[in-house]
């Protein structure tokens, strides 16, 4: 049955069943670990290095196969150095952050003691994001043939199956509970909808699919209660789709895209579910 990656933040630590997700990494479950600092920045707040550290040493005796990311500081490029050199002091692995204001000689260093770099500050660029993945790539790509590329929670589809990262993460998996949107993969392409806007034949042709592939009903999208909450009919069918997509996309292309997750309780209500009803259905 196929297992979708999840990423799991130190900001959301304590949302989690760590035995559950120790259980799921040795079913053979991709598991990563972030640090948190996007999460803490837009909340104007600062890790501090030694707590932080101090849960990853415990992490990596709990879950060996996790892999854990880099502590970076947003914005400040060799802050984020120094902080991957202590950690590789402090005889711990994990994957080191490249991010906007690095340099050439930061990546050699990163790739002389690490085959797995992650790629930070796409979110802060914006039309120029895919210039500097192209960038990126060409450097890593000239430096090296064997360094795995994880994208922090950036997705284009075109560039994923131009560059195919090893990895990258998303929180789209859950962003329908919270905003009331609709994302539908339907084996070829994603549509989306929003509750204020759909038509009545968008809605039934939706209705009329979701039964023809996944034998479900959805008939509650037609009431306002069945496009916004955790529970609602949207949460479950847009992380259905994204669970599809993930896979669709590793067995397309190699890259594991890894849902980000908040809680032990998404993971088994939609992820978990998700891989059931697919595996079930033989879809």
């Amino acid at each position: 049955m196929w297992r979708t990656p999840i990423l799991i933040s130190y900001a959301y630590r304590r949302g989690v069943d760590w035995d559950l997700i120790k259980a799921e990494a040795s079913a053979g479950r991709f598991i990563l670990i972030d640090c948190g600092a996007f999460t803490a920045f837009r909340c104007g707040k600062k890790i501090d290095f030694n707590e932080w550290l101090s849960w990853v040493k415990e992490v990596r005796v709990m879950i060996p196969s996790a892999h854990i990311l880099a502590l970076d500081e947003i914005g400040d490029a060799v802050k984020t150095r120094e902080n991957f050199k202590r950690i590789i002091a402090a005889g711990i692995s994990v994957i080191p952050i490249f991010t906007r204001g690095s340099s050439v000689e930061h990546l050699q260093f990163y790739m002389q003691h690490s085959s797995y770099i992650a790629l930070g500050g796409l979110r802060e660029g914006g039309k120029n994001d895919l210039g500097y993945v192209k960038w990126f790539h060409r450097i890593v790509n000239e430096q090296s043939t064997g360094t795995h590329v994880h994208w922090l929670g950036f997705h284009h589809s075109d560039a994923v199956r131009y560059f195919k990262p090893y990895s990258l993460d998303l929180s789209s998996f859950a962003r329908a509970s919270r905003f009331g949107k609709l994302d539908f993969w339907d084996g070829r392409c994603f549509k989306c909808y929003l509750r204020p806007t759909i038509t009545s034949d968008e809605l039934n042709f939706i209705i009329s699919r979701v039964h023809t592939i996944y034998k479900i009903d959805v008939c509650k999208l037609k009431s306002r209660q069945g496009w916004y909450g955790g529970n609602s009919t949207v949460s479950i069918l847009s992380a259905l789709s994204w669970v599809r997509f993930a896979r669709d996309t590793f067995d397309r292309v190699g890259t594991r895209i890894c849902a980000a997750i908040t809680s032990s309780r998404f993971l088994v209500d939609r992820i978990i579910y998700s891989e059931q009803l697919l595996s079930e259905r033989s879809i």
